[in-house]
């Protein structure tokens, strides 16, 4: 989960998302992404499981594949015109494009139980004991 993190900061993912309140309006909010019901997740291009996981994965390898937009004539009367995402090729690894999926997965509009969060200390407060 950390190292998703620090590559979407690294790569400068906010200049174009937002998180939480933080980043641009550009794309998608991904606060909670994780949250997305699988029938609203177009496929098509997908080539492993059609699964959320597996989508996000496959959109960070290559993400013009998989939302390569549709023109106004390839689509039936009345449909708007989808645009292909900006969103560019940064030729991840693997690993990286799976890191930042654990991330986007952990986005979601749930609180965690308050047991499960750990409070901070202030800073030097260990230290004066």
């Amino acid at each position: 989960l950390v190292r998703g993190i620090h590559l979407y900061q690294k790569l400068g993912c906010a200049g174009c998302h937002v998180v939480q309140g933080f980043g641009q309006t550009v794309s998608v909010d991904l606060s909670d992404i994780a949250d997305k019901p699988w029938q609203l997740v177009d496929f098509t291009f997908v080539e492993g499981e059609p699964t959320l996981a597996q989508w996000v994965f496959e959109h960070f390898k290559e993400p013009r594949q998989i939302t390569p937009g549709f023109r106004k004539a390839e689509l039936p009367a009345g449909e708007e015109e989808i645009y292909p995402t900006f969103m560019p090729h940064f030729g991840l690894s693997d690993d990286d494009a799976w890191a930042l999926t654990v991330y986007m997965l952990s986005l979601t509009g749930e609180s965690l139980p308050a047991k499960y969060v750990k409070a901070a200390h202030p800073t030097g407060a260990r230290d004066q004991k």
